[in-house]
């Protein structure tokens, strides 16, 4: 992997998931985001000794140059390489990461609920 190389592992069977991976994507003007699946195989070639692609699907894992972020760390950064007004998406780092992360896992938990209560297909 490049050490330029900016990468977002999401879960590709979560649709929740999946449509913020998107909205990343469509917002990265600089397209300096890789957005890949943990089920697929370029997220080993992708540097991604944290997960092997199944045990941590409940887990957003961002990954830039030899950083690696994961959870509440891992969507702040992504959001901060968008730049522009979404580098303000960094106040957030004000709350402690153990009170992100739980926040993150409560929704991780929830996903698949909340892809339905909002039909996110």
């Amino acid at each position: 992997m490049n050490q330029d190389q900016k990468v977002l592992l999401y879960d590709g069977n979560c649709s929740l998931c999946t449509r913020l991976a998107n909205y990343l994507g469509q917002r990265d003007k600089k397209r300096v985001l890789s957005l890949i699946t943990l089920q697929s195989a370029e997220s080993c070639l992708a540097g991604n000794s944290e997960c092997d692609g199944y045990s941590c699907v409940n887990t957003v894992v961002f990954i830039d140059g030899g950083r690696v972020f994961t959870k509440s760390a891992a969507v702040l950064a992504a959001f901060a390489e968008l730049g522009g007004m979404w580098r303000a998406v960094a106040f957030l780092k004000i709350f402690p990461r153990p009170l992100r992360d739980y926040v993150y896992d409560l929704v991780a938990r929830n996903r698949l609920k909340i892809s339905k209560l909002f039909r996110l297909k």
